[in-house]
């Protein structure tokens, strides 16, 4: 009898897998006669029923993209499964639909990722984010984005910077952690009203969890990557136990900002408004029709400590590992802020005085872009674009990698050199194709915050010290690790204090 019943649970499986292959097969065919009937951009033709599914793996993905540029042109699709992915490769091709047709391409893919409020960087396109970025921009101006009053919060926090690398008296040591809190530090003053000491045991826990969610290789974006092209794969084992970790970490940072909030209430006053959070209940904490509770105030907070925190970061790691490997631009960067402010510390307004050093963060943002491939985005109905047709729902890649390391415009790309960004007469300019906030509606809001962190973080430590590889040591890979960032290798490096005049 046992016998039996195993023979009849195994046929049973094998029914069920048949009946599913038929499914999907059935799922691909239509796909397949879909696009034939469409005029769909030209891209490579994949496998067989996985499309180009194993050629887009993390390691593989910016080198197999430029290819597939060479040979298709600046606008082409891939096939992922039952999914048509259209890439745009270029900023010309970024801006004519970003920024032309920003109503038809400014939407996000469906995410079921996370269980709660999609917060503000995956919510749909429409008046409910609309609101959300309304209230997040007015909350990050109201506590000094590009004002006076963020200036002093950033020099704060590298005084305290500076404190704990010199501690480290030169040796060598991967600072990657502290470059991390201290830019953290920032969103956490601006939303709860004060920082954090840098071995807080409830800081360490929030870091460990926003390092979870968008640090290199991590697992929720592996498993937001598979849930994208192939949703219905989500409950299998392996993926499930990636999006139940995301969701846990993701849910202990809402939880947090969650009991911030409460705990607000009670020294709540609306003629000393604090915080973000202080805006919020200035704003009522009750339900609205933009769906502006308590939970969606913890997610659009956790977006901004995602998109204002581990990017600076990461740029900052990137920054101080070119710094340490072209040792004649920090020369010059060093030179630069010793002939303008001495040992007086560089204020934003009079960045100008300081073009090279404003060029050089120009180019750690060009040569190594923190988000390569941008957020994804989602077409709400169905256009056309270079005479291809894109349909309503596409899922579609702007490739920030491909605007600012395409050698057609920055010949040499690999190459560190800041001079890209100055005219004739040393003065800084902006090209076009430099988009490391991205473009159109949904470009990075918090933009004037990140800008005005990585100059004053920037030129407080290169002021106060000289970075180095360890004598002997190798230079890490370059090529990053790409997860929600692209962030480089961990690596060690050694900064000597300067005697500064």
């Amino acid at each position: 009898m046992a016998g039996v019943g195993l023979f009849s649970f195994v046929t049973m499986d094998l029914q069920t897998l048949l009946v599913l292959l038929l499914l999907f097969l059935s799922a691909v065919l239509l796909v397949y006669r879909r696009g034939r009937r469409l005029n769909l951009p030209p891209g490579p033709r994949g496998l067989p029923i996985v499309g180009n599914l194993l050629s887009l793996r993390p390691s593989k993905l910016l080198s197999n993209m430029a290819a597939w540029r060479q040979q298709y042109g600046d606008v082409y699709s891939l096939r992922a499964l039952n999914r048509v992915i259209v890439v745009l490769y270029g900023h010309k091709a970024i801006h004519d639909a970003l920024v032309k047709q920003p109503e038809i391409f400014s939407d996000r893919p469906p995410l079921r990722l996370m269980k709660r409020d999609p917060g503000l960087v995956m919510a749909p396109y429409g008046e409910r984010w609309a609101e959300r970025r309304r209230f997040a921009l007015a909350a990050l101006r109201q506590f000094g984005m590009g004002r006076r009053s963020a200036e002093g919060r950033i020099q704060e926090e590298g005084t305290a910077l500076c404190s704990a690398i010199r501690s480290l008296d030169g040796a060598p040591t991967d600072i990657s952690h502290l470059l991390g809190n201290a830019v953290s530090n920032i969103i956490c003053s601006m939303s709860f009203g004060n920082r954090f000491e840098y071995d807080d045991e409830e800081f360490k826990r929030l870091s460990y969890a926003f390092s979870c969610l968008v640090g290199p290789n991590n697992r929720t974006m592996f498993a937001l990557f598979r849930q994208i092209v192939m949703p219905y794969v989500r409950k299998l084992p392996m993926m499930a136990n990636y999006r139940e970790h995301g969701i846990k970490m993701s849910d202990y940072i809402i939880d947090f900002i969650m009991k911030s909030a409460e705990e607000h209430k009670a020294t709540y006053d609306k003629s000393d408004i604090r915080d973000i959070i202080d805006v919020f209940l200035s704003e009522g904490s009750s339900e609205k029709s933009n769906g502006m509770n308590e939970e969606a105030l913890g997610t659009i907070i956790r977006d901004l400590f995602i998109a204002g925190s581990e990017t600076t970061a990461t740029t900052l790691k990137w920054g101080l590992l070119y710094t340490a490997l072209n040792p004649e631009v920090q020369t010059k960067v060093q030179e630069e802020i010793n002939r303008e402010f001495g040992s007086e510390a560089p204020p934003w307004s009079e960045r100008g005085r300081l073009p090279y050093t404003e060029a050089t963060i120009m180019e750690i943002q060009r040569v190594r872009p923190i988000v390569p491939l941008n957020v994804p985005h989602g077409t709400t109905c169905a256009t056309t674009l270079y005479g291809y047709d894109i349909p309503a729902g596409t899922y579609i890649i702007p490739s920030l990698w491909s605007a600012m390391m395409d050698p057609e415009v920055t010949p040499e790309p690999e190459t560190f050199r800041p001079e890209r960004f100055l005219d004739d007469e040393g003065k800084v300019v902006k090209p076009e194709w430099f988009l490391p906030f991205s473009t159109g509606r949904r470009r990075c809001l918090g933009e004037q915050l990140a800008k005005m962190e990585l100059f004053l973080f920037y030129t407080s430590l290169l002021q106060h010290f000289t970075f180095s590889l360890p004598d002997g040591a190798p230079a890490p890979p370059m090529d990053g690790s790409l997860g929600f960032v692209l962030a480089p290798t961990p690596y060690d490096v050694c900064a000597v204090p300067r005697h500064n005049p």
